[in-house]
Protein backbone atom coordinates (compact mmCIF):
# COMPACT_ATOMS: atom_id res chain seq x y z
CA UNK A 1 0.00 0.00 0.00
CA UNK A 2 2.95 2.60 0.96
CA UNK A 3 3.96 1.83 -2.57
CA UNK A 4 1.10 2.80 -4.36
CA UNK A 5 0.90 5.63 -2.43
CA UNK A 6 3.85 7.15 -2.80
CA UNK A 7 3.85 6.90 -6.45
CA UNK A 8 0.89 9.12 -6.78
CA UNK A 9 0.77 12.50 -7.21
CA UNK A 10 0.14 14.60 -3.50
CA UNK A 11 -3.40 15.55 -4.44
CA UNK A 12 -4.28 12.04 -5.38
CA UNK A 13 -3.15 10.88 -2.56
CA UNK A 14 -5.75 10.64 0.19
CA UNK A 15 -8.40 9.85 -2.46
CA UNK A 16 -6.54 6.60 -3.28
CA UNK A 17 -6.03 5.48 0.28
CA UNK A 18 -9.65 5.54 1.10
CA UNK A 19 -10.18 3.29 -1.71
CA UNK A 20 -7.26 0.93 -1.11
CA UNK A 21 -8.37 0.37 2.26
CA UNK A 22 -11.77 -0.14 1.20
CA UNK A 23 -10.57 -2.50 -1.41
CA UNK A 24 -8.28 -4.51 1.51
CA UNK A 25 -11.12 -4.36 4.01
CA UNK A 26 -13.90 -6.25 1.92
CA UNK A 27 -15.07 -9.50 3.78
CA UNK A 28 -14.05 -11.98 1.04
CA UNK A 29 -11.24 -12.59 -1.82
CA UNK A 30 -14.07 -11.79 -4.73
CA UNK A 31 -15.30 -9.03 -3.10
CA UNK A 32 -11.73 -7.29 -2.69
CA UNK A 33 -10.86 -7.78 -6.26
CA UNK A 34 -14.39 -6.13 -7.39
CA UNK A 35 -13.35 -3.25 -5.30
CA UNK A 36 -9.47 -3.49 -6.88
CA UNK A 37 -11.13 -3.51 -10.82
CA UNK A 38 -13.40 -0.43 -9.52
CA UNK A 39 -10.23 1.51 -8.03
CA UNK A 40 -7.57 0.28 -11.68
CA UNK A 41 -10.70 1.88 -13.59
CA UNK A 42 -10.95 4.80 -11.28
CA UNK A 43 -7.73 6.10 -11.62
CA UNK A 44 -5.54 4.78 -14.03
CA UNK A 45 -5.42 7.63 -16.10
CA UNK A 46 -5.07 10.15 -13.75
CA UNK A 47 -2.01 7.52 -11.65
CA UNK A 48 -0.94 5.28 -14.02
CA UNK A 49 2.26 4.39 -11.91
CA UNK A 50 0.62 3.85 -9.03
CA UNK A 51 -2.13 1.37 -10.55
CA UNK A 52 0.95 -0.47 -12.75
CA UNK A 53 2.36 -0.95 -8.90
CA UNK A 54 -0.96 -2.18 -7.55
CA UNK A 55 -1.31 -4.74 -10.37
CA UNK A 56 2.30 -5.82 -10.24
CA UNK A 57 2.06 -6.56 -6.70
CA UNK A 58 -1.74 -7.18 -6.20
CA UNK A 59 -1.69 -10.99 -5.96
CA UNK A 60 0.62 -11.16 -3.08
CA UNK A 61 -0.77 -8.51 -1.10
CA UNK A 62 -4.40 -10.47 -0.75
CA UNK A 63 -2.39 -13.76 0.86
CA UNK A 64 -4.38 -12.87 3.60
CA UNK A 65 -7.39 -14.30 2.61
CA UNK A 66 -6.43 -18.03 3.03
CA UNK A 67 -6.46 -17.18 6.85
CA UNK A 68 -9.32 -17.19 9.63
CA UNK A 69 -10.77 -13.85 9.22
CA UNK A 70 -9.68 -13.26 13.17
CA UNK A 71 -5.97 -13.85 12.16
CA UNK A 72 -5.84 -11.14 9.59
CA UNK A 73 -4.61 -8.66 11.38
CA UNK A 74 -1.53 -11.04 12.25
CA UNK A 75 -0.77 -11.49 8.61
CA UNK A 76 -1.18 -8.11 7.22
CA UNK A 77 1.57 -6.03 9.35
CA UNK A 78 4.56 -5.45 7.73
CA UNK A 79 6.24 -5.16 11.30
CA UNK A 80 6.81 -9.47 11.53
CA UNK A 81 9.18 -9.39 14.45
CA UNK A 82 6.56 -9.57 17.03
CA UNK A 83 4.25 -11.99 15.30
CA UNK A 84 6.84 -14.49 13.75
CA UNK A 85 6.27 -17.33 15.89
CA UNK A 86 2.65 -16.20 15.07
CA UNK A 87 2.89 -16.43 11.58
CA UNK A 88 5.00 -19.50 11.57
CA UNK A 89 2.28 -21.61 13.38
CA UNK A 90 -0.83 -19.58 11.02
CA UNK A 91 1.35 -20.60 7.96
CA UNK A 92 1.49 -24.52 9.02
CA UNK A 93 -2.28 -24.12 10.26
CA UNK A 94 -3.22 -22.92 6.63
CA UNK A 95 -1.15 -25.38 4.33
CA UNK A 96 -2.74 -28.38 6.19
Amino acid sequence: MRNVIGATSHKNKAGIATDLKTAYNQETLKESLESFKALTRKWYLVEPAAVQILKHNLQSTLTYYIFNKEDWRKVRTNNISGYSEDFHTLMLDAIQ
